[in-house]
């Protein structure tokens, strides 16, 4: 079972809005609007591949909830 990471929405929300691929990420990330609207959080993978995606410092997202 994949752990889920407590990540605050609006860092979320602050990654997405740097991103310049938008589209992409909601291809690649099925439940990115349940993230950025907290109702869902992400697997430190999934965090980790939004992070690359986003072109952020994963340590930006891991900030304390």
């Amino acid at each position: 079972m994949a752990i889920k990471v407590p990540v605050k929405k609006e860092l979320l929300i602050w990654a997405y809005h740097r991103s310049v691929q938008r589209d992409k990420l909601h291809k690649k990330f099925k439940l990115l609007d349940k993230w950025l609207t907290g109702e869902k959080q992400p697997t430190f993978k999934q965090l980790e591949d939004f992070a690359s995606a986003t072109a952020t410092p994963l340590r930006a997202l891991q900030k304390s909830t």
